[in-house]
Order: structure tokens, then sequence, then C-alpha cells
């Protein structure tokens, strides 16, 4: 967990290393590297990110992660070509993730879409709650977990789009009110 700092700043200790994010950062790019995971509370609480770019080998984005970034309006994964050969953007999280974990994205409420990975097996309970604005969401076929309340406070949510097979599930998957 992070300690707040009375500049502003969060900073966290990672085994003998403390490290601090100021709380007015924008953009988060994670660029190629062998990270496989994005830390418990990493950005936790910087209320001013618009915009996140990840293009590494990430496959965990752990629990709070992301919460309450509620400035956060947009999710970059990669380039890939187009079928006219051009690169162009992919919106939303890299094909790489495997696991969102519990809160990891919740209160981002200015967040309009969040598309999923093909690769992701596992979403933690309340991952997506009070994204206000998201309206669709289309649920890759490898996910065989869904924490409860993933969607809680999603006043906007029209479809969700499931081929849920998994073998584990809690009550309430997902709540609408």
């Amino acid at each position: 967990e992070g300690t707040k700092q009375a500049d502003g700043t969060t900073s966290y200790r990672y085994d003998e290393i403390t490290y601090y994010l100021p709380k007015s950062l924008k953009t988060v790019i994670i660029p190629n590297t062998d990270m496989d995971a994005i830390l418990y509370g990493s950005f936790s609480d910087c209320r001013y990110i618009e915009r996140i770019e990840i293009t590494g080998n990430v496959r965990y984005v752990r629990d709070y992660a992301f919460y309450n970034c509620d400035r956060l309006v947009d999710i970059y994964a990669q380039e890939e070509k187009n079928a006219d050969g051009e690169m162009v953007p992919v919106i939303g999280l890299p094909n790489t993730i495997e696991e969102i974990g519990n809160y990891a994205f919740a209160e981002s409420i200015k967040l309009p879409y969040m598309p999923l990975p093909n690769n992701l097996k596992k979403i933690g309970k309340h991952a997506f709650e009070n994204l206000e604005l998201i309206e669709e969401l289309i649920m890759p076929i490898g996910v065989v977990e869904i924490g409860e309340n993933m969607l809680r406070g999603a006043k906007s949510i029209q479809t969700l789009t499931t081929t849920f097979i998994g073998d584990k599930y809690k009550e309430p998957t997902i709540e609408v009110l």
C-alpha cells in the first residue's frame, strides 16, 4: 500500500525500493518490457490520469491498480497492421493480460469503454465498479471466473455479451441498479 505524502505524492515501498507518484500524473506508459504485472495499487488515487498505454508483456493487472483514476478516458494497447497493412492503434488492454484484479478499474467513472483482451481468464470482484459511462461489455470466450459485483454501479450498461462457460462464479455476479 502507498503512503500519502504532504506534497500530494504517494510513496510505495517494494522490497528495498521506495518510489513516488505525483498526483498530477496524466499519462501512464508501460513500454515493451519483461514486467508481467501492474502491482497492487500502483496508480490508485492518481486522479488526473487520462490515458494508459500498455505495450509490454503484462499478464496481470493486480487489485486496485487503477482504482479511483476518475479522469481516465483512454486505454491504448499497441499498434497492429490493419487489412491495408497500415499500423493502427488497438484500443483496450493488450491480449497478454490474463487476469484483472479486484477493484482494478473501479471508480474510473469517465472510462466510456472497456475492450477486454482475448486471453483474459479471470475478472476480480468489483473490477469495473462505477464505470458510469460504459454501455457495452463483451466477455472473451476464455473467461473462467467472474468476481462478484463486477459491474456494480455501471448505470449506463445496456449490453453484456458473454459465452461464459467457466467453473466458478460468485453471487451476485452482476448487479444492475
